[in-house]
């Protein structure tokens, strides 16, 4: 009598990732530069770092929910939890 086969769970269909659309140069040209945050006292500076098209359209460093700089930055423990 032949072994009866284990049924696998089902597979988890991979996301695809969307096509980003890229912006024009007059959309880029557009975007206001976004404040620096420097001031006394600051135990930690990162340099370097070029804001993306989120970024610019928020005013702020980092801005795209979907960048894990946050996440990295909290679980190094530079910073209390949020």
């Amino acid at each position: 009598m032949p072994k009866a086969r284990k049924s696998s769970p089902p597979a988890t269909p991979k996301r695809r990732s969307q096509a980003r659309r890229q912006p024009t140069a007059q959309e880029l040209s557009e975007l206001a530069p976004i404040p620096e945050t420097l001031r006394p006292g600051l135990d930690v500076l990162f340099v370097g770092i070029n804001p993306g098209v989120v970024s610019g359209q928020k005013q702020l460093h980092f801005g795209n929910p979907q960048n894990y700089f946050w996440k990295g930055l909290f679980e190094s423990e530079l910073i209390p939890e949020a």
